[in-house]
């Protein structure tokens, strides 16, 4: 995907706090937004800066946090996390129809 100040993270362990995911982030620059899917183990994030962002990503992705590894990647499409509603279907497990 193409840089942007907005990332994914998915694979985050039910063990850690939304505020320790925020303060591992906040270490590359100021955040504009986070928002958790329902579960709490993916999250949108939204740096001030794209620099701020693609030094996160690089850091973070494939990092161990809580014993589970990150998946870290830069949004795919457009918008502001805080406007982000539940996907639903990050982990989904069944079948996509024909």
């Amino acid at each position: 995907a193409r840089a942007v100040r907005n990332l994914w993270v998915g694979g985050i362990s039910p063990s850690i706090s939304k505020q320790e995911v925020e303060e591992e982030f906040q270490k590359f620059g100021k955040i504009e937004g986070v928002a958790f899917s329902h579960d709490q183990t993916s999250a949108y994030i939204d740096f001030e800066k794209l620099e701020d962002a693609i030094s996160a990503h690089r850091a973070l992705n494939g990092a161990d946090l809580g014993g589970k590894e990150l998946c870290v990647d830069f949004q795919r499409s457009r918008g502001r996390a805080v406007e982000r509603s539940e996907a639903g279907n990050f982990n989904s497990r069944g079948s996509l129809p024909p």
